[in-house]
Order: structure tokens, then C-alpha cells, then sequence
């Protein structure tokens, strides 16, 4: 054989050995890649009581919104000072910024943790009981506008930019089924839960379908009903009430007059028309009620009503349901929470409560990638100019999880960063890529220790420890 085709030979071997063995290989753990792993770089301890949710950043005025209890708290990521304090909540949850204009807006609901009776319960003219609202806030002074009332407790706010209307999400109390009753510390019963009791066929008079329109729980507990309220910033007003089956997780808009929300019931999530929905809406009526709540009057508005129960509920199916809707199965994803969108390449990125993080394309619903990731996530964010994706899982010692999607739509996990117990939503500054997340440090405590044994350790959140945890590169 002639030796330029046996030097041939041998390179093609050893480069196609090398090829298969890098394919075999192991993706290197954050330690062993070049550059600088993601680290806590500052904690700023700001004080302040009550459980947290949602976090929003302002790059422009290089400020922090942290829903926090009854307040929502405003800190300088310069200084890592609080410079403004929004209050006023029953229970803050989420805030979203009218970049635009110079106001703030953050739901307002009731904690379900806590009896029904600490959260507004009045009844209007219409006979509409009112659960949550939307407060709006002066950006500048911090200082309450207004309260826009909704019925649904609100949790999760999203803005759509296209079409200007600001997308809350909040569960309808009433359909929540009650908690068991304790048992007696005496004569303690095995008794099962209290089930809101549906009318018989005869007593209703109407198929069992319209009683029952989202169905049953594996428990066999009604399916609890959530409201996707479409609300006006301009007017300041709620314009529609979309009804839907089972409790929703997380919305994020598409930039392209979309809105994706995930149900954690159904394990999927949904992509709203926004435009389609805007094109819906009726004229605002020229007369709004007012009503008085705990000595306070309020504006309300009486706002028009879409039924997609039908199309979310147990048994629906998956796709284009309705023109204004389509669902996208997530069969790798229990109980879905965070989530955020890569539009230009048509992602989703869906935390899960199994302890996955998903990759879906938004359009055909196919999964592209799935991951381990911590326990307890409830915030997802993408940093599209990086190409990262993070997730805060608040679980166990509490951790991020930080994913590279590569420009081959490929995707690998690069660390896993510890962080605090709670950690689990999270804010990043797109221009500088640093990640923002808030947690409390916990003390142990003896309980009722008896004579002579062990007594019940319980852990309490430490006073005034509630801090702002500062990630970089």
C-alpha cells in the first residue's frame, strides 16, 4: 500500500476515535469548563416580615420590586438599599412596570394559607364577591394610585406589550376544596376531607356535565377553577374574565402578541391571543359602581365573561381548541410552575415540580430536552443574550440550576449552584447578566419537649434575616 494512503488511513481512524470518543464523553462538570462559574457575590440583608413571591427588575432605574407580605419593597441594586416601600397588601405576589408611563402595578391576594376571612369578602351590587385586585402605584413617590378589584385571589402578572393589557392569573377560593379538620389530640379519627357536595341530577335539573364542568381530582375533590383576568393600565379597569380549569402556574408574553401560561393541574401549558382577545373586548361602560369595603370605597367595573372550561378540563384535548387558544401537552412535567419563552427560536422553558426542567417548541409542542434540576422551583429565567436559562429551586438546601442553550438549538447543564433554603424566584438585570433572589434564614426550635424524650424540632423564619442573594460570573 502507498505510504500517503496509509498516513490517510490513519488519520481519518484516529479522528474518527476522537470523534466517537467526544460523543461518549460526559458533559464536564461547572468546575472542569473554562471561564468563571456562577457565585453568590452579595447578600443584602433589607429586613421586613411576612412570606415573599415574585420579583421584578427595572434596569433602567437600576431598581429591585420584591412582593414581600403586605408590602411590596423597592431596593437599589447599586447600593443594595432600600429606597421606597409600596404597602397597603393583604398579600403581595407579583409586580409588573409600566416602562412607558410612571406607574407600577402588583396583584394583590388573599393568602390561602391563612383563613378565607382575612381576604376582602364584599359583596357588590351585582352580587360579585371580590377576592383580590390590582393595586397601582406611583413609580416615583411609591405611593398607592388605586385598587383595581377582580374576583380571583391573583397570583402571577404578566404584560403583554403588543396589545397593552396586563394578564393576571388567580384562583376562584370558592371552588378550593376545604381543609381536613384536625384530629382530636384525645381521640384522634381517621375522617376524609370535607368535598364541596355537587347537586344530584334531580336536585339541579340539568346534566351532570354543567355541574361539574372541570370535573374530579384523582382524590376525588372537585378540580378547583382559576381566572385569567384581562385588565386595561390605561383605564385602569378590568375588561374580561376568562374562566379555566385547574390552578395556573406562571404567564410569559412572546413578544408577538402571545401570552403562555402553564396549568399545574393538567401538567401543560397554554399560548393566549392577545390580539384576538383585545379585538373582543366590549366598549367600557360609562358607568362604574363603586362599593364600600372595610370603611374604604372602590371603583368597580361589571366585565365581560369567557367560559374555557370546556377546553382545559380533564379530559380536553390538546392543540388548537379555540382560535384565542392552544394547548401544549408537558407529559415529561408534573405540575409546571416557572416559566420563560425564547420567541426568536420558538422555546419554552418550563420548571417542574418533579424536579425537571423542560424544553419545548412552542409551536409543535415537541420536546427538545429535559434535565434534572432541584427540588421546590417556582421561577425559570432566560437570558437570551447568554444563551442561559436558570431555575430557582427553593427545596432542600436550595439551589440554581444554569443551563447553556448552544447556537445548534442544543442544551446542556453547566452548574448547579447552592444557594439558601427558599431561594425560588429570581430577577436578572439583562445588562449585566447578574441574578437576583430573596430568601430568610430559619432557626430551630424545641416544641413542647417532654419529662423525659425527644421533643418536635420546628424552624422559624429569623427576624429581620429577609435578604437579597447577588449572583455573577
Amino acid at each position: 500500500m502507498d505510504c500517503r494512503r496509509i498516513r490517510s488511513f490513519v488519520v481519518f481512524a484516529l479522528a474518527a476515535c476522537a470523534l466517537a470518543a467526544a460523543q461518549e464523553a460526559p458533559i464536564p462538570a461547572a468546575t472542569e469548563l473554562s471561564g468563571h462559574p456562577f457565585a453568590i457575590k452579595n447578600n443584602w440583608v433589607i429586613g421586613g416580615t411576612g412570606n415573599w413571591d415574585y420579583l421584578t427588575l427595572d434596569p433602567a432605574a437600576r431598581q429591585l420590586f420584591i412582593a414581600h407580605g403586605q408590602t411590596v419593597q423597592v431596593v437599589d441594586i447599586g447600593s443594595g438599599s432600600v429606597v421606597g416601600t409600596v404597602t397597603g397588601f393583604r398579600q403581595a405576589h407579583a409586580v409588573v412596570l409600566d416602562n412607558p408611563g410612571p406607574y407600577g402595578y402588583a396583584t394583590d391576594g388573599a393568602d390561602i394559607s391563612v383563613p378565607l376571612e382575612s381576604g376582602i369578602r364584599a359583596i357588590g351590587e351585582q352580587g360579585i364577591r371580590f377576592e383580590g385586585g390590582v393595586k397601582v402605584f406611583d413609580r416615583r413617590t411609591f405611593a398607592a394610585v388605586t385598587t383595581i378589584l377582580t374576583r380571583p385571589s391573583l397570583r402571577e402578572l404578566a404584560l403583554e406589550p403588543q396589545t397593552g393589557l396586563l394578564f393576571a392569573l388567580g384562583t376562584d377560593l370558592s371552588t378550593l376544596p376545604p381543609k381536613p379538620e384536625p384530629p382530636s389530640p384525645r381521640h384522634p379519627v381517621n375522617r376524609p376531607a370535607a368535598r364541596n357536595v355537587e347537586p344530584t341530577h334531580a336536585q339541579a335539573g340539568q346534566p351532570q356535565a354543567q355541574t361539574l364542568p372541570c370535573g374530579s381530582t384523582t382524590s376525588g375533590e372537585r378540580m378547583p377553577e382559576s381566572v385569567i383576568s384581562a385588565i386595561d393600565p390605561q383605564k385602569q379597569r378590568e375588561r374580561l374574565d376568562i374562566r379555566v380549569c385547574g390552578l395556573l402556574g406562571s404567564a410569559a408574553p412572546d413578544g408577538a402578541g402571545g401570552l403562555y401560561v402553564t396549568f399545574t393541574s393538567r401538567n401543560m401549558a397554554a399560548r393566549l391571543d392577545a390580539g384576538a382577545l383585545a379585538q373582543m373586548l366590549e366598549p367600557p361602560d360609562t358607568e362604574p359602581k363603586t362599593v364600600e369595603i372595610a370603611g374604604k370605597q372602590y371603583i368597580y367595573h361589571v366585565v365581560g365573561e369567557l367560559d374555557w372550561r370546556p377546553q382545559t378540563n380533564a379530559t380536553a384535548r390538546l392543540g388548537d381548541v379555540l382560535p384565542e387558544l392552544r394547548t401544549i401537552g408537558l407529559p415529561d412535567c408534573s405540575e409546571p410552575h416557572g416559566l420563560a419563552v425564547d420567541s426568536r427560536q420558538n422555546r419554552l422553558f418550563v420548571g417542574c415540580n418533579n424536579m425537571k426542567l423542560v424544553v419545548v417548541d412552542s409551536n409543535s409542542g415537541a420536546s427538545i430536552a429535559s434535565f434534572n434540576i432541584g427540588p421546590g422551583t417556582d421561577s425559570v429565567a432566560y437570558d437570551g443574550a447568554r444563551g442561559l436559562i436558570f431555575t430557582a429551586n427553593g427545596g432542600g438546601y436550595g439551589s440554581v440550576t444554569i443551563a447553556r442553550q448552544h447556537l445548534t438549538d442544543s442544551y446542556s447543564i453547566i452548574q448547579n449552584l447552592p444557594t439558601l433554603q427558599e431561594a425560588r424566584t429570581m430577577a436578572i438585570d439583562p445588562s449585566t447578566g447578574l441574578v437576583y433572589l430573596v430568601t430568610t434564614l430559619y432557626g430551630a426550635k424545641l416544641t413542647n419537649p417532654p419529662m423525659n424524650g425527644i421533643g418536635k424540632l420546628q424552624l422559624n423564619p429569623v427576624s429581620g434575616s429577609f435578604q437579597v442573594l447577588v449572583l455573577g460570573n
